[in-house]
């Protein structure tokens, strides 16, 4: 009963398990499927694994749980917040290691600090496909410290985990077909909308939703401090807040926003109103 949400098999940080934190008190698990629960966020602390209907946590569980992993029938976790490792021909960043955390994936070619989808020095693992390589570089333009990766980084080591700034990504053949070894630049128009889009990621990418006129409050769910992009159609404007129940520090917009980290607004979203002119 209560707040609920259907998820694909993946792994769940806390931010991303689109129920709130230690907030979880039953779950439903389809034959085949299992659930590992974790006490804290990034997979650790004391765990437990599920394999059938729970229709009420114990009092060890109950409203404790900060992140778990979904498993399919196979074992594996395609999907959800952590790709297979299949060649699926493109290379999948995490803000987390061992696959964990907000994650993006980009095609070959060349990406600088703003285009590296969740952020500057936020990269701790990747998930590589086979026969693709990736160059990660210190700085910006492809410059500084440099270092090559062919296969998965489950967690990269101290000089590169959270130091990733721009990147060369590379599909089989090297410079052959898919774009590779060229320039990558996001969309700067948003797509065609009614009302308000939200976007987990910059450039309008992502899981999205729309909203319209009212109070939104984002307590609940994915969106929860975690918005990167805003789509506004013309006619409207949306004051976000970064506390919930419209407190806080505010800011209004009246157009689309490519990328709110540009004005200091990324992931700080947790309410906001819409009004229409």
């Amino acid at each position: 009963m209560g707040y609920h949400v259907a998820l694909s098999p993946g792994s769940y940080d806390t931010r991303y398990m689109g129920i709130s934190n230690d907030n979880l008190s039953s779950l439903r698990i389809p034959n085949g499927y299992s659930v590992t629960i974790y006490r804290d966020g990034g997979f650790r602390g004391a765990s437990q694994t599920y394999y059938s209907n729970v229709y009420c946590l114990d009092r060890n569980w109950n409203d404790q749980v900060s992140s778990f992993i979904i498993r399919g029938p196979s074992g594996n976790q395609p999907g959800g917040n952590q790709p297979g490792t299949g060649n699926s021909g493109r290379v999948t960043l995490f803000d987390l290691c061992y696959f964990g955390g907000a994650n993006g994936q980009l095609a070959p070619g060349r990406y600088r600090t703003e285009n590296l989808i969740i952020g500057n020095d936020r990269i701790s693992s990747l998930r590589i496909p086979n026969g693709f390589r990736v160059t990660v570089y210190q700085n910006n333009d492809f410059r500084g410290a440099s270092r090559t990766f062919t296969g998965d980084q489950y967690c990269l080591d101290g000089q590169w985990n959270n130091q990733i700034s721009s990147m060369v990504v590379e599909g089989p053949g090297g410079s052959g077909s898919g774009g590779n070894n060229i320039d990558f630049f996001p969309p700067t128009t948003p797509p065609t909308i009614s009302g308000v889009v939200v976007y987990l990621d910059s450039w309008y990418r992502g899981v999205h939703t729309s909203f319209y006129s009212g109070y939104h409050d984002l307590r609940y769910g994915n969106f929860q401090g975690n918005i990167s992009s805003l789509s506004i159609e013309p006619g409207f404007r949306v004051t976000v807040y970064d506390d919930f129940n419209f407190r806080g520090t505010s800011a209004t917009f009246t157009s689309s926003i490519a990328n709110l980290s540009s004005l200091g607004w990324n992931d700080r979203i947790r309410s906001m109103l819409v009004t229409r002119n």
